[in-house]
């Protein structure tokens, strides 16, 4: 048996094997992103990216699965904006390049880093397709304490916009349909909504989530679209002012979404 070497970020073990001439190579990828992730990360398609409409509706609403916590909570926050992270072997290429690009409509424009977890790091994330639970896409809201997953079950939720999504709510932020002042902005169409996930349409209260004094954003990445959870085909969400069009899922950080983070994280 050979010693492993790295190369290019990767870790290769080769197997030599004693039967006949033949040999096997496994592929161990590490556990943080390599540079050749945000490197495939920049080739993604449009739909990879998530500008798939139809098919980010439908896995909103037969798919998508969201665990909530408060966030009105300093407690909750990453400390320095500092977010330590390990990622699954069991994510190939494509799907790194996915998480890769995800994080860098993070980093590229607020003062959010993902950091490789170092042995000092009690909590972090742990992004992985497998929790051992039946959850298609979920992330707990803000830090949580120890071992927290961003489960993101490949290939069914691995979009840019999907993952860009649920890392926000990782960071500390819950969804802007569910403000407690959503009802000026946006209407419930509950005869619409799969009962089963009547919670996911919850408002909160002020005691557990504030609104920072930031205007209402139809644009946010945390915004679910219109046609979420719905049971017949007719759409759950509708903007209560003309003008706004929530049909598509947001699949970038708004500018909303960017002032929040930085005031929040006061950096």
């Amino acid at each position: 048996m050979m010693k492993p070497s790295i190369i290019k970020g990767f870790l290769l073990y080769y197997i030599i094997s004693l039967t006949g001439s033949s040999y096997a190579v496994s592929l161990i990828r590490p556990p943080y992103l390599t540079p050749e992730d945000f490197e495939r990360g920049k080739t993604l398609t449009p739909e990879e990216r998530g500008y798939n409409s139809s098919t980010l509706r439908q896995h909103f609403s037969q798919h998508f699965e969201i665990r909530t916590n408060v966030w009105f909570d300093s407690k909750y926050k990453w400390p320095n904006a500092r977010v330590p992270y390990i990622i699954s072997s069991q994510y190939n290429d494509q799907e790194r390049a996915v998480v890769a690009e995800s994080i860098r409509e993070w980093e590229s424009k607020t003062c959010i880093r993902f950091i490789p977890k170092s042995n000092n790091d009690r909590d972090y994330l742990e992004l992985t397709p497998q929790d051992g639970t039946n959850n298609y896409c979920y992330s707990y809201v803000g830090r949580q304490g120890g071992r927290q997953f961003v489960k993101m079950y490949a290939p069914i939720c691995m979009s840019v916009g999907q993952y860009v999504h649920e890392l926000g709510h990782a960071i500390g932020f819950g969804h802007e349909h569910q403000r407690p002042d959503r009802d000026h902005y946006i209407r419930i169409n509950w005869a619409n909504i799969d009962p089963q996930f009547y919670y996911a349409f919850d408002k909160y209260n002020s005691n557990q989530f504030t609104t920072m004094g930031m205007a209402y954003d139809y644009y946010s990445i945390m915004h679910y679209p219109d046609y979420s959870y719905s049971n017949n085909g007719k759409p759950t969400l509708v903007p209560t002012y003309p003008g706004h069009n929530i049909h598509n899922m947001n699949v970038i950080l708004s500018p909303t979404d960017i002032q929040k983070t930085k005031k929040y994280y006061n950096c």
